[in-house]
């Protein structure tokens, strides 16, 4: 027997027919998130005041490369990266293929 939630989103799975002559689509509605908690809020807002909306991730990679006494030719710091995350990807069961999407590689050698 479903609950009352499975039966809720079986609703919102209702096939609705498009034009005459195309495909069926399924369409379904995403319920909104919850409130993020105020801490969260505050916290964020403090990173962006002083960080801005974005942060660069090389700057915080090469302070991290800095900081761990690892001396890295300037050219071989993102290639490290790349590395580091693709054996990691692969350590905790990735997939060979999206790794090779996800890197820009057309083959596998």
């Amino acid at each position: 027997m479903a609950s009352d939630a499975t039966a809720a989103a079986r609703q919102q799975l209702i096939a609705k027919p498009q034009a005459k002559g195309s495909p069926r689509r399924l369409t379904h509605t995403v319920p909104p998130r919850p409130p993020a908690p105020p801490e969260l809020e505050e916290h964020t807002d403090e990173h962006f005041q002083e960080h801005g909306p974005f942060s660069n991730y090389r700057n915080g990679f090469d302070y991290a490369v800095k900081m761990s006494g690892v001396n890295l030719p300037q050219r071989q710091r993102v290639h490290v990266l790349r590395y580091t995350f693709a054996s990691h990807c692969m350590a905790h069961g990735g997939n060979l293929l999206m790794l090779q999407q996800v890197l820009g590689h057309t083959s596998l050698t």
